[in-house]
């Protein structure tokens, strides 16, 4: 669920609605998934969760630049 939430930030200014950000993270599902748990695992460390979250959106953002943006042809 992490996973989704961070990767909507990056994907929405571009313009992918909802349904389309689960699809492309169903064809990444293991780099999603992997995301999505160190994220939630971060989160749970008290003073660390702060950092963690701002880290996360551009965790996010690289994860879409670098693997999602150039195999499924979103801009």
């Amino acid at each position: 669920m992490l996973s989704l939430e961070y990767l909507d930030y990056p994907l929405g200014n571009h313009g992918v609605l909802f349904k389309q950000t689960r699809g492309l993270a169903k064809q990444q599902r293991a780099r999603c998934l992997s995301f999505g748990a160190l994220v939630s695992a971060f989160t749970m460390i008290p003073v660390l969760n702060f950092i963690v979250m701002p880290v996360a959106v551009a965790g996010a953002t690289d994860l879409y630049v670098n693997s999602m943006s150039h195999t499924n042809n979103i801009s």
